[in-house]
């Protein structure tokens, strides 16, 4: 009985103290194909073409001021994920995306709707408050590329918050220690 009680002890404290890491998501715009919502939808650019679903454009800069929801865990990557189409997808235009200032790459020419693009960087580019997302159109001589994009969001590891039955097993391992302590002390 002695050792099965040492052992559960130390099995809750390892469980209760060292919890893993859980994926957070931030999202900007949902993913209109599933909404059908217009304002899931950002058009760049300086031209009004017909075939977007947003029309006019909304300027030729997006940004967005984020806040984290967890610690991100330091030493890994997060993703950041938009689809996107370009109406003319060949013209030489380079779309950046960065975030805190930090170029994260360039869009991908989009020949059909919605193409999916993924940016991947270190956590360690992220802080927990006033984080600043910011996508640009490209510029070629006076003229701005045009595109849309939907379906943004941003995951990363963030540290685990204890949840309840963590908590539990963390006070029920204190329980055992003093139990433990009493009777050496008799």
């Amino acid at each position: 009985m002695k050792r099965f009680s040492v052992v559960l002890l130390v099995l809750s404290l390892v469980l209760g103290v060292f919890g893993t890491g859980e994926a957070d998501q931030i999202t900007f715009l949902d993913d209109y194909e599933v909404t059908g919502d217009i304002n899931d939808v950002i058009h760049l650019g300086d031209q009004t073409i017909t075939e977007f679903i947003r029309d006019p454009n909304q300027g030729t800069t997006y940004t967005a001021n984020f806040d984290l929801i967890g610690i991100p865990l330091s030493g890994l990557d997060f993703t950041l994920h938009l689809d996107h189409y370009q109406a003319s997808y060949d013209a030489g235009y380079y779309d950046y995306v960065y975030i805190n200032g930090q170029l994260l790459g360039t869009l991908n020419n989009s020949p059909e709707h919605w193409y999916p693009q993924d940016f991947t960087y270190s956590n360690d580019l992220l802080v927990l408050t006033n984080n600043v997302l910011t996508i640009q159109a490209g510029k070629v001589g006076t003229n701005y590329d045009d595109f849309e994009f939907t379906n943004l969001y941003l995951e990363y590891e963030a540290d685990a918050v204890p949840e309840p039955a963590s908590m539990l097993l963390l006070g029920g391992g204190l329980l055992g220690l003093a139990s433990l302590r009493k009777r050496f002390a008799r």
